[in-house]
Formats: C-alpha cells, sequence, structure tokens
C-alpha cells in the first residue's frame, strides 16, 4: 500500500466521523500501524511557519484528493523528526486523561441527571470536584455520595461546621431541584 502514497504529494484528506478536510503535505506512511503521516501549517503558530503532523488511520480515510495551495504553504521537511521522550508522552497522555475524565464528569457524562444536577448547583458557591465512585467532594473536607442526600454528607476531616454549613445550602439546592421537573440532556426540545 506505501506505492499508493506519493511521499511530498500535496493532498486533501477527509476523515471519516468528522467535516473537517486536513490539507497538507504526505510525510510518510507506515505499513506496519497502517497509517499516512501529514504534514500540515500550524493552526496555532502562524508566525514562524511551523507545522502540525497529523496521524491518519488508512482505514477512517474517506477521501484523498489532490492540493495545490498545501505545496506552496509549506516548507519542505527533508530532515527527519526529532526524538520523542516516551516519559514526557505518558506524562502528557496522563494529564490530558484526567483532563477528560474531569470534563466529563463536570458535564454530567456517566452520573445520573439529579446527581450531575446537585453537583452543578452547590459548584456554584462552593468549590467542587468529582471524586471516586461518584463521591461529590466539597471544600476538599466533605464527601457526598449518591444518592446526594443532605444525610448522606460526610466529613473527610473532622470539620462539622462545614458538615452543618453544606447540608443546609445541599437541602436548599434539592428542594429547587425537586421541585423542579428534571431535565434530561437526551429528551430536550426546543
Amino acid at each position: 500500500m506505501e506505492k499508493d502514497w506519493m511521499i511530498g504529494a500535496p493532498v486533501c484528506i477527509k476523515v471519516s466521523g468528522s467535516d473537517q478536510v486536513l490539507e497538507g503535505i504526505v510525510f510518510t506512511f507506515d505499513t506496519d500501524l497502517n497509517c499516512v503521516v501529514l504534514q500540515c501549517a500550524s493552526t496555532t503558530n502562524k508566525v514562524d511557519r511551523a507545522m502540525d503532523f497529523h496521524v491518519i488511520k488508512a482505514s477512517s480515510i474517506l477521501e484523498v484528493t489532490a492540493s495545490t495551495s498545501a505545496a506552496t504553504d509549506l516548507p519542505v521537511t527533508s530532515s527527519p523528526l526529532p526524538d520523542l521522550s516516551w516519559d514526557k508522552l505518558r506524562e502528557r497522555e496522563k494529564a490530558s486523561i484526567l483532563r477528560l475524565r474531569e470534563d466529563q464528569r463536570e458535564k454530567g457524562i456517566g452520573i445520573s441527571d439529579r446527581g450531575a444536577e446537585i453537583f452543578r448547583a452547590l459548584s456554584k458557591t462552593l468549590p467542587c470536584h468529582w471524586g471516586s465512585s461518584d463521591n461529590i467532594i466539597i471544600l476538599d473536607t466533605l464527601r457526598l455520595p449518591p444518592p446526594y442526600r443532605p444525610e448522606d454528607l460526610r466529613a473527610i476531616e473532622n470539620d462539622t461546621s462545614a458538615l452543618n454549613r453544606v447540608k443546609l445550602v445541599l437541602e436548599k439546592e434539592r428542594a429547587k431541584i425537586y421541585s423542579a421537573p428534571i431535565e434530561s440532556s437526551a429528551n430536550t426540545t426546543p
């Protein structure tokens, strides 16, 4: 399949699952991984003529067409790419996964609708984040496990004043939430 990919050819590639068309120069084709590496103009650094490299699985490519503009916009790269630090890549991967999980939890992905509503209500006035097992961690000293009732609230440390104060806030927020109809993200209508 390598002969099908002309290294250095300017192309436009449409990938499945996205409306985006990547435009650049074919940097290489990896027969072991069955993917093409496309050298594109940087989307973040327009000043220094920096480049982005996209690794695209061949099975996800919908269409490849010749490009005339990609050839003139990019500098030709004849030198190999620098070596990568596997330790730094693993650190970036872990950090990205943690950020993604936190973003998903903040958006309520994998959390009950009521749990997500309670989290949003509490986080408006109190510092909150998601802990393990769908627990809401409040003020870094309190833990609220499902089903997120005031009587379920527990102190991680012996902070009874915070416990009592947050119980009052939680009771009021739950009263507001339960008096309003639940909004499901799956059944939203304009």
